[in-house]
């Protein structure tokens, strides 16, 4: 009897509010893998014909091990995008949502502190003959937490129904890996396509915060944000470049700038943890 009365029905007014907000996701989404996916395909056809097999193939594998960071941010984002729904009609939405950026930002930027400090050991995890390329690594690696903070920061054009917004700000994204590419390889060589990921994630990033601020205004702490961000970066590289990848004195750096964070973050902590 159930069964009987069971019929397919269309809601042509719910229809067109899926398609008006999901078409923007899916057109982000395909510059996404454009961000993502041309820079192996370029570097090919850009890099010497004798040579590009090589340096393709150093730059994929050195480009692995970006992994651990990576597989953090997708996590996160997996986890803080229901969060944030959940949270939009709270009356200090605004608030959390700007604390969870910062403490993103704390904890992704002390994995990379931790992972320059282990690199002279975890380059260990590819061929000796790839190592070369090692160089490409902090560039990818930073670049990851550059695109974990564009999905925080994004986040106003899916709460505000302004999906286009991310189709555009991907295209832009899309447009400044092509540009990067095309100048930097034929010059500089694969390193110009890490770069490429840096620039494009970059940019996405802080045009994504600029239009954020004008269309759904949030009170992120930015001073302290870049402070984390600029520290991690310098510690990071004195760990690898300037102590020569010295795992005994990289790890000491690590311990004390999450001593440092700890301290200086604890009171905060307590306060959000308590909320």
């Amino acid at each position: 009897g159930e069964l009987k009365r069971f019929a397919l029905s269309l809601d042509k007014g719910l229809w067109k509010k899926m398609l008006r907000y999901g078409w923007p996701i899916l057109i982000g989404g395909t510059a996404y893998v454009v961000n993502e996916t041309m820079d192996r395909v370029f570097l090919k056809f850009l890099l010497p014909a004798d040579v590009s097999e090589y340096w393709l193939g150093v730059y994929g594998t050195c480009f692995k091990l970006a992994i651990f960071i990576t597989l953090f941010v997708q996590a996160f984002r997996l986890a803080v995008e229901p969060f944030f729904f959940s949270q939009a009609k709270a009356k200090d939405a605004k608030r959390t949502y700007a604390t969870v950026t910062l403490y993103f930002t704390v904890a992704v930027t002390a994995m990379y502190v931790g992972i320059m400090a282990n690199l002279s050991w975890l380059q260990g995890l590819i061929g000796e003959q790839y190592r070369t390329g090692m160089d490409i690594v902090p560039i990818v690696l930073y670049a990851n937490i550059f695109l974990g903070l564009y999905y925080n920061l994004s986040m106003w054009y899916k709460l505000t129904d302004r999906t286009k917004w991310g189709a555009y700000i991907s295209i832009l994204g899309a447009v400044v890996t092509v540009c990067v590419i095309f100048y930097g390889v034929p010059r500089y060589g694969y390193i110009a396509a890490a770069w490429s990921h840096l620039a494009t994630y970059g940019v996405m990033m802080l045009v994504s915060y600029a239009f954020g601020q004008k269309f759904y205004p949030i009170p992120y702490q930015v001073p302290r944000i870049v402070a984390y961000l600029l520290s991690g970066w310098g510690v990071g590289y004195v760990s690898w470049y300037v102590l020569d990848g010295n795992v005994w004195a990289g790890n000491a750096l690590w311990a004390g700038f999450c001593l440092l964070v700890f301290l200086f973050e604890r009171k905060n902590l307590k306060k959000a943890i308590s909320k």
